[in-house]
């Protein structure tokens, strides 16, 4: 939640529950998170402490609408991971999926 920077990727540690444990994120299939963060060290070990796990998903994800017949688009780069992942800062601040979509919702 410290911004658009993918921090669910982030695995927790014994002192730390991180976002990715957070209740609401539990339903993520969890084979995913071992590609994207396979793809980020590949990544990082020529260029360390440059690729973040946001770029990771952005790049994926417009690779795949492109794959699909879509149009190609830049992703902005340059975002760095967070270094504070609490899964505390997860509630209240992620809609749930059961969430009604009104059309006032600001996106």
């Amino acid at each position: 939640m410290g911004g658009c920077d993918a921090s669910v990727l982030i695995s927790s540690t014994p002192f730390n529950k991180a976002e990715r444990d957070a209740d609401i994120n539990l339903s993520f299939p969890r084979d995913g998170f071992r590609v994207v963060v396979s793809a980020k060290t590949a990544f990082e070990l020529p260029c360390p402490d440059v690729v973040s796990c946001a770029h990771i998903l952005a790049v994926v994800a417009r690779n795949l609408v492109l794959l699909m017949g879509g149009p190609y688009y830049t992703s902005k780069l340059g975002r760095r991971d967070s270094l504070i992942l609490k899964a505390s800062y997860v509630e209240g601040n992620l809609p749930r999926p059961t969430m009604p979509m009104n059309p006032g919702f600001p996106i």
